[in-house]
């Protein structure tokens, strides 16, 4: 991490926006009967892996008293579901690691943002099932999720603010999803 982020601030000098998009959930089971491997990669990823990019890359934010950082969340850092407890604890962490960022720089013009997405229909469910592509598009049947677009819109929203304007936190979910797992499906009208 260290070796890639000071060659990518050498190479592109100042990094105005750090989007930190590290995010896996492996497995779906009660955490006692959870892999430990899939368990301590969920935190090296999710947490680890963001906060150590964040560090490489915020000390110059802080010497040029500018940049935004967003961290990708989960509504399951606000939701906690069966079968993800260590997602769900790794993406709280990323909420409250935010919180703190955003304490700790309170006094530069560095914004810090936290994007809690539902839904999205990416290949996320295809990891989590290590690959069991029957299994993974079952998550998304019935209902019209997010798409990646949604979430890069959101991203490019929070940038494009005045200077005034910190967005500390968005929760954005599909339609038919009220919590992280609440979700109806079948019968959405208009849906593809």
């Amino acid at each position: 991490v260290k070796d890639v982020c000071q060659a990518i601030l050498k190479s592109v000098g100042q990094v105005h926006v750090l989007v930190n998009n590290a995010g896996l959930a492996l497995g779906l089971t009660a955490y006692q009967d959870y892999e430990e491997w899939d368990l301590l990669t969920m935190l090296d990823t999710n947490v680890k892996g963001l906060m150590m990019v964040t560090r490489q890359i915020l000390p110059s934010m802080v010497a040029a008293n500018e940049g935004h950082i967003i961290n990708m969340g989960s509504t399951a850092g606000i939701y906690a579901y069966a079968g993800a407890a260590v997602y769900s604890a790794t993406k709280a962490a990323v909420k409250t690691f935010s919180d703190g960022l955003r304490i700790d720089t309170i006094a530069t013009d560095i914004k810090v943002t936290t994007i809690q997405p539902g839904i999205v229909e990416t290949d996320f469910s295809q990891v989590r099932f290590h690959g069991d592509k029957d299994k993974a598009a079952k998550v998304y049947q019935g209902l019209e999720a997010l798409q990646a677009q949604d979430i890069a819109e959101t991203v490019l929203y929070v940038t494009k603010q005045p200077r005034r304007v910190q967005i500390s936190d968005m929760t954005i979910m599909a339609n038919q999803q009220a919590t992280g797992f609440t979700i109806h499906r079948g019968g959405v009208k208009g849906f593809r």
